[in-house]
Order: structure tokens, then C-alpha cells, then sequence
């Protein structure tokens, strides 16, 4: 792992995109699941409270395997495996804060439920594996 302070600018850019896809794939995947109806303008508040929080753990996630210090142009298999160590740990801690957190303080109703979180890990998989600065 590379040490923080050895992080270049293209380090940075690589976070932040990594950052965009993990909010774009949430969104995506509460959009896709809602319908974009009624519950998600009602979940909305709660998911825009939540999601900084989410977003830091993602950079660090991305930052403990190796997704932002990786020097590729063209995927590689590691390459592949990190996004899909990094997409899974992600969704497990969705799926962590919808059963422990979230779950009990919706009145008996999960937050993300089973749909959005399987949708949420198709999505991340496919923006973080989008491409990367070269």
C-alpha cells in the first residue's frame, strides 16, 4: 500500500472519481428500485444524511485496496478483483447499516432493502470499473 504522503495529483483524481461513481451508483440504484415514485422523495432526506459519511468510508475502502494507487490505463485482472474486493466491501457495509443501523429505527422497515443493495453492487462494478485517468 502506498503511503499517504506519496499520493500524487492522479491519486486525487482517481479518489474523486471513485467518489462520483459510488454517489452516482447509490443514487442510481434507489432511482432504479423507487421508481423515482413516492418512497424515493420520501427516503431522499435520509439517504442525502447518510451518504457523506458513506462516501468517506468509500475513499478509504478504495485507499486500503489499492483502487486509488493502482497505475493502470487498461484493466487488468488484479485490477478487476480490487474493484470487485472494493464494490463488495461496500455493499456489505450498506447491507451492515440496513440491518443493524438503519432497520430498527424505520419502524420494522428496511431502509435499502435486499433490491436496492444488489442493484447498488451491479452499479458500483460497472462505474468504478469505468475508465480511469491515464
Amino acid at each position: 500500500m502506498t503511503r499517504f504522503s506519496h499520493l500524487t495529483l492522479r491519486n486525487f483524481l482517481i479518489a474523486a472519481h471513485d467518489v462520483v461513481a459510488t454517489a452516482a451508483a447509490l443514487f442510481a440504484a434507489f432511482y432504479l428500485r423507487f421508481e423515482g415514485g413516492p418512497y424515493f422523495y420520501e427516503r431522499l432526506p435520509l439517504l442525502l444524511r447518510i451518504l457523506p459519511y458513506f462516501l468517506v468510508f468509500s475513499v478509504v475502502v478504495s485507499y486500503l485496496f489499492n483502487l486509488t494507487t493502482t497505475k493502470w490505463r487498461f484493466i487488468s485482472l488484479p485490477d478487476a478483483l480490487n474493484i470487485l474486493r472494493v464494490a463488495t466491501a461496500l455493499t456489505a457495509a450498506l447491507l451492515v447499516l440496513d440491518y443493524v443501523l438503519v432497520a430498527p429505527n424505520m419502524l420494522g422497515g428496511f431502509f435499502f432493502g435486499k433490491i436496492t443493495i444488489l442493484l447498488y453492487w451491479f452499479l458500483q462494478m460497472f462505474f468504478l470499473g469505468g475508465p480511469r485517468i491515464t
